[in-house]
């Protein structure tokens, strides 16, 4: 198998990296939860409203 050249392969981890991020914070910002408190059934709420947390809040996180 050919190896791939290095700026290819940063490139591709890099964009693994973003969705990865993108998807994490999608999930707190929709459902309160990442997917493995959606298993353990754990809730994310501001805590001083106790509702959803904004997309700032989910990146900071």
């Amino acid at each position: 198998m050919a190896e791939m050249p290095l700026d290819k392969a940063a490139t591709i981890q890099v964009i693994g990296l973003i969705l990865e991020l993108t998807f994490y914070v999608f999930t707190i910002i929709e459902f309160s939860d990442t997917p493995g408190q959606l298993l353990l059934h754990v809730h994310v709420k501001d805590k001083n409203t106790l509702e959803k947390i904004t997309l700032i809040q989910a990146t900071e996180q």
